[in-house]
């Protein structure tokens, strides 16, 4: 499965448009999701959860476990947890916000590491807000 970087931004707003510091699973469609979209899912959190971009209320990362996904003779479910966005994650998540930052990571980055990715990302934000506030 290719990584999809607009599933991503779309589980990344979950967080960040919550009124409260942890959401669990079922709120980025874990309680609705079946088939092909639950598949997507599944591949896109495990993604955030290896990256160490979402963590559990005790900063626990890239176990799915910590986060809430069970690992059962039938699959991949879940359990209610409380979760969180790391700093790392908060800082992709904005990077992802940022129309032409996406743009670019989907244009120039659909083949590069994830790793490339994040780091990039950054980098291209930092240059975004640091030119609509008139530095370097």
């Amino acid at each position: 499965m290719q990584i999809d970087f607009d599933e991503i931004k779309r589980i990344c707003s979950v967080f960040l448009d919550s009124p409260e510091p942890f959401i669990s699973l079922g709120e980025i469609g874990f309680d609705t999701a079946e088939g092909d979209e639950e598949k997507r899912l599944v591949f896109h959190t495990l993604l955030l959860i290896e990256n160490g971009l979402i963590s559990d209320s005790k900063l626990r990362t890239r176990d799915p476990s910590y986060i809430g996904l069970v690992y059962t003779s039938k699959g991949i479910g879940w359990k209610i947890t409380s979760i969180r966005l790391t700093q790392e994650g908060h800082d992709f998540a904005k990077a992802l916000y940022q129309k032409p930052v996406l743009e670019r990571i989907k244009k120039e980055l659909a083949d590069a590491p994830f790793e490339l990715v994040k780091n990039v990302s950054k980098q291209w934000l930092t240059k975004v807000i640091k030119d609509k506030i008139g530095l370097e």
